[in-house]
C-alpha cells in the first residue's frame, strides 16, 4: 500500500497493509513468500510489526483434511460426469444419471459446510469450498439441459 497513493488517506498504510493481507489471502502468500526470502522460512508481519493470523492455522487438521476429501470427491465425480457426456447411449445416460445424483447429494454436503462456517475461518473454508460448489453447479446445470435436450427429441 503506497502512503503517497491518496491525499487523504482513510486509514493509515499500516493499517490497510494489515486489513488487506487478513482478508487476502493471494496477497497474504505472496507477502510470505517475499517475506521468506529464497528458501527460507515465512515470518509474517504487518506493517504494525503485529504478526498476521493465517486462518488455516486455526482450522484444526482434521477438518482440513476433512474439506480436502469432499473437495478430491467432488473433482473426482464430476470428472467422471462429464465424459459420461454427451449420454448418447442407454449405457452412458444411466451412468450421467446416476452420477448426477451423487453430484446433488455432494452438492447438499457443501452447502451444508458452508452454512456451518463462522468467522474468520468460515471466510477461509467458504473460499476453499467455492470452486467444488461452482464446479457441482455447472455440472448440475448441463445434466438438466440435457434431461431437455433428451426430452423434446
Amino acid at each position: 500500500v503506497a502512503p503517497g497513493g491518496l491525499p487523504l488517506p482513510p486509514l493509515s498504510p499500516a493499517a490497510a497493509e494489515a486489513a488487506l493481507l487478513e482478508a487476502t489471502p493471494l496477497a497474504r502468500s505472496l507477502a510470505e513468500d517475499e517475506a521468506a526470502g529464497p528458501g527460507g522460512a515465512a515470518v509474517l508481519r504487518s506493517a504494525a510489526g503485529g504478526a498476521v493470523r493465517d486462518p488455516a492455522s486455526s482450522v484444526p487438521p482434521e477438518t482440513l483434511a476433512f474439506l480436502r476429501r469432499t473437495v478430491l470427491a467432488v473433482n473426482e465425480a464430476c470428472r467422471h460426469f462429464w465424459r459420461s457426456l454427451p449420454a448418447s447411449t442407454p449405457a452412458r445416460k444411466e451412468k450421467a444419471s446416476r452420477l448426477a445424483k451423487l453430484l446433488e447429494s455432494k452438492r447438499s454436503e457443501v452447502e451444508a459446510l458452508n452454512d456451518r462456517a463462522r468467522g474468520v475461518e468460515g471466510r477461509f473454508i467458504r473460499q476453499l469450498l467455492k470452486p467444488p460448489m461452482d464446479m457441482l453447479l455447472a455440472a448440475l446445470v448441463r445434466w438438466d439441459e440435457e434431461l431437455q435436450k433428451r426430452g423434446s427429441h
